[in-house]
């Protein structure tokens, strides 16, 4: 109608008029069929969104974890070591510093968040310097190893710092090695950020040095410079060495291998809040009896043989050792009594003969000192055993007994001390004690002069112990299973990657405390 019309020749003035009129209406048949179901898939969204956002509310009032990803909510039930991606988001956002559950600080700009915190995974970003002794063979750098080397995998600023002696190093498995190398490098560059002016992460200063070292090492590291200060500490009696307690002030927490060591800190008066229970680990694809050469001692593959690693000095109890394992046996009991001491050889055999005089003794059993064990070759040590026997006055925790155990060897040791802290009635021979007496009679200068009455230690008879290595000597099924059961103990709770977990947990804590803290200061 509209073309004839205008072709008639009428109303040719409104013919231009007339097109756009059809034009503007095709258009906005058009946009409506864009826009109405723009807007329904709007409106779907935003209902979805609502449902998402009460399923959080309702996912919050259960404490389960809400994880988000790039802004939008993928999940509302999530683990404590689950994954999550970095939140990015364009919006505008209040400039400063934001401390993360992981111990990072995420700086943000006026503009925008181009960054927002991780989710705690199992791996801490807080700088952790470590202080730890790797310069002799003691069990304190044997500690220090088996602490690091599972604790590197989760704490990727972790730097180590303090003595060191390559040879003693070079007896190290490859891999630990390897590791150990690396956290000394890592140690300048968690130095360098922790001392900075704008700091990256919380940090951590951790010693294993003794307490009356920690003012020096304190000004030596920086350490006013940490956020939080934790001090290693351990000692073998009723009491503390003179200046400890004091010294242990200066740190924010003390880690104490057992509870039994717990509770003498405390009454040295340290407050028990400053005290965490941390055990020592054992590396078990080294203690391991399937690796290790069974016949390592000459003559062990013939007789029944106890054995004992300890350093000689009184503490140990060598001279009970002694006294009961010769006057309990005889050669014809074919059995043999193995000595690892340090390079005492001489000493060792002149005690034997004192005692063999003293009491008479005819066919004495044999005594054999045992020469210098490289590190690797420990666990073919206590391979070639069929039991562990120490004495001992006092431990800070026995770290020979715990090896032992872990290779699968029945142990007969004191119920007193640090080793009770994995020691127990139903997996070691464990011998009464009959009294405590002065510690240390000797050897004063170790808890300082004039403190002898505030320090303690066990003595177990003589007598106990015949009993004891006669039974284990006689009821070796009754032994063997006991010793499993130990071993099994050991690798349940002791193993580097069990420690690990303790150790990662405590520091989790502590950056959620700090981030507490910091949360509140900057509200």
């Amino acid at each position: 109608f509209f073309c004839s019309f205008t072709r008639s020749g009428a109303m040719k003035k409104w013919r231009v008029v007339g097109l756009v009129v059809v034009l503007v209406f095709l258009l906005s048949q058009l946009l409506l069929s864009l826009v109405v179901p723009l807007g329904n898939e709007v409106m779907r969204m935003e209902d979805e969104r609502t449902a998402i956002l009460q399923d959080m509310a309702a996912a919050a009032d259960r404490g389960e974890v809400v994880v988000v990803d790039d802004g939008a909510i993928v999940s509302a039930n999530a683990s404590l070591n689950a994954t999550s991606a970095r939140t990015k988001t364009n919006t505008p956002c209040q400039p400063g510093r934001e401390m993360c559950e992981d111990g990072e600080i995420i700086l943000h700009s006026e503009h925008n968040c181009t960054q927002q915190c991780h989710a705690y995974n199992g791996t801490l970003h807080t700088h952790v310097l470590w202080n730890a002794p790797l310069h002799s063979w003691t069990g304190t750098a044997s500690e220090a190893v088996d602490f690091l080397v599972p604790l590197a995998k989760s704490l990727p600023n972790l730097g180590l710092v303090g003595g060191y002696v390559e040879e003693y190093v070079a007896e190290l498995p490859l891999s630990d090695q390897q590791m150990v190398s690396r956290l000394r490098n890592n140690s300048r560059i968690v130095s360098s950020r922790v001392t900075a002016d704008e700091k990256t992460s919380l940090s951590v200063f951790i010693t294993q040095y003794d307490p009356n070292t920690y003012a020096a090492d304190l000004k030596r590291h920086h350490v006013s410079k940490y956020d939080y200060r934790i001090g290693r500490a351990m000692f073998e009696t009723t009491g503390l060495p003179e200046g400890w307690a004091e010294n242990c002030g200066l740190m924010h927490e003390i880690w104490v291998p057992s509870a039994w060591g717990r509770d003498c800190f405390v009454r040295a008066g340290i407050n028990p809040q400053k005290l965490v229970v941390i055990p020592e680990a054992v590396d078990l694809s080294v203690f391991n009896p399937t690796n290790a050469k069974k016949n390592f001692l000459e003559g062990s593959s013939k007789a029944f043989s106890f054995l004992s690693v300890f350093k000689w000095e009184e503490r140990k109890g060598w001279d009970v050792l002694l006294e009961a394992f010769l006057r309990e046996f005889r050669a014809t009991d074919n059995v043999l009594l193995f000595v690892r001491s340090g390079e005492r050889n001489a000493t060792l055999t002149s005690e034997v003969q004192n005692l063999v005089r003293k009491f008479n003794i005819t066919s004495p059993p044999k005594v054999q000192w045992v020469p210098k064990v490289k590190s690797g070759d420990y666990p073919s040590l206590y391979a070639s055993a069929n039991a562990f026997v120490l004495p001992t006055h006092g431990e800070g925790w026995g770290r020979p007994i715990m090896e032992a155990m872990a290779m699968g060897l029945p142990v007969i040791v004191p119920n007193w001390s640090g080793q009770t802290g994995f020691v127990h009635d139903d997996n070691s021979f464990l011998l009464p004690v009959r009294k405590l007496e002065p510690a240390f009679r000797h050897e004063q200068q170790i808890i300082g002069w004039g403190n002898q009455d505030k320090h303690k230690w066990a003595t177990v008879s003589v007598d106990d112990l015949r009993k004891v290595m006669r039974y284990v000597y006689s009821q070796k099924h009754v032994a063997a299973e006991t010793g499993k059961r130990g071993q099994d103990y050991v690798r349940k709770h002791l193993s580097r990657e069990a420690v690990a977990r303790v150790v990662m947990q405590r520091l989790f804590e502590i950056t959620t405390q700090l981030r507490k803290t910091y949360v509140d200061h900057n509200a």
